[in-house]
């Protein structure tokens, strides 16, 4: 007959309650990657004078502001996005990050300065963080 023998450790607690700290602080590491990565943004329309410097826009563009942008920026842009630097007589001033195109294609475009007369282009909108939709999706993936 065989005999089957039960060892048991006795520990203090210590080591199950380092490893619950480890777990909580890497749990909450990755519930706040998480809201990082999945916060909504949303463009509110702005008028020009309203706009600081720095300011991440993104702005619509009119047929004549196509034509203007054809050469630098691409055909049948839709909407460049950037930093707004500022505005003139010349128009708004706009450091690109990225132009969307009529197809709905985002492309790329860093370090492009662009002026835009007031002819060039529809509406200017601001990137805001959008905090209740970015509460709803964290509540909704935790």
């Amino acid at each position: 007959m065989l005999e089957f023998h039960r060892y048991t450790a006795r520990t203090n607690g210590f080591g199950r309650g380092m490893l619950r700290a480890a777990s909580t602080a890497t749990m909450s590491l990755g519930v706040a990657a998480l809201m990082l990565n999945s916060a909504c943004y949303s463009y509110n329309a702005r008028s020009i004078s309203d706009l600081h410097e720095g300011d991440v826009v993104s702005v619509a563009i009119t047929p004549s502001g196509r034509q203007l942008l054809s050469q630098n920026v691409g055909d049948s842009v839709a909407a460049v996005r950037g930093k707004y630097v500022s505005n003139d007589a010349a128009g708004v001033h706009v450091n690109l990050t990225d132009a969307q195109f009529l197809s709905g294609i985002s492309a790329p475009r860093d370090g492009i300065n662009v002026t835009l007369p007031r002819a060039a282009y529809d509406s200017v909108s601001t990137k805001k963080l959008a905090v209740a939709s970015t509460v709803w999706v964290v509540l909704g993936v935790v």
